[in-house]
């Protein structure tokens, strides 16, 4: 430990070389910390992707985020997504990709909607003009980072093609899979940091049910890029903390 009084006879650049050695240094480790994060972000969004446009592909598939998948099916999946192959080069069973979706999106390093967001977008349930309902959502995802955003959408489309297969004549999917859609994915998609009440929790449900019916009026003007810019997201979290404070 530094002491003054056993370095009194240091000049005083001395004293701070000394001063400055025994301080800890948290600005570099932050940084690589910060990097590692995002790296590793941008693989979970883009296996995220990926699994999204692959089961899309498939929608038609009975049972999607119903049935099970051989646990082989999913490891291997896991293993391998995030080597840049095709998904049905690894595995082409949809269902073991809807499995690892789920998975993926309960193991994400970063919600894709921060619980700050949570509130805000639950009050849209407390709008009556379905036409302002989705200019709020507009509203609030437009204050989500990109990739976020358009990783959101990604998923959200999916789910939108597959309900919107189901209500047609002879669909081979079971007609209330928008609410299984939207109680599988309502915790995975829409989280807070307050403890859920039974109630809050039918209002997610319901919330969900409504991005995905909507889908395409909510998001035909975001991309679903996913090359996006992910040094954005501790961007736009900072701005967002600076409107809350002020």
């Amino acid at each position: 430990m530094f002491s003054w009084t056993k370095n009194a006879k240091l000049s005083f650049n001395e004293q701070s070389r000394v001063m400055a050695a025994a301080r800890p240094i948290h600005i570099l480790p932050s940084d690589y910390q910060n990097k590692a994060n995002e790296l590793t972000l941008e693989k979970e969004l883009a296996a995220i992707v990926k699994l999204s446009k692959f089961i899309q592909d498939r929608a038609q598939t009975p049972n999607l985020f119903v049935q099970t998948a051989s646990e082989i099916d999913i490891k291997t999946l896991k293993n391998r997504i995030n080597e840049n192959s095709p998904v049905n080069t690894i595995v082409n069973d949809p269902h073991a990709a809807a499995q690892l979706l789920l998975q993926l999106l309960k193991e994400i390093s970063e919600p894709l909607i921060l619980s700050i967001f949570y509130h805000s977008l639950l009050l849209t349930l407390t709008i009556v003009d379905k036409n302002e309902q989705i200019r709020h959502i507009q509203s609030v995802i437009n204050e989500i980072a990109p990739a976020q955003r358009s990783t959101t959408g990604c998923v959200l489309e999916t789910l939108s093609t597959i309900n919107s297969i189901s209500i047609l004549p002879n669909s081979n999917i079971q007609s209330n899979i928008l609410d299984t859609l939207a109680i599988k994915f309502g915790a995975l998609l829409l989280q807070s940091n307050d403890f859920f009440e039974k109630d809050e929790n039918l209002k997610v449900i319901t919330l969900i049910k409504f991005l995905i019916e909507n889908y395409d009026k909510i998001w035909q003007s975001q991309p679903l890029n996913s090359n996006n810019q992910f040094k954005t997201n501790t961007e736009s979290l900072s701005l967002i903390r600076l409107k809350i404070k002020n």
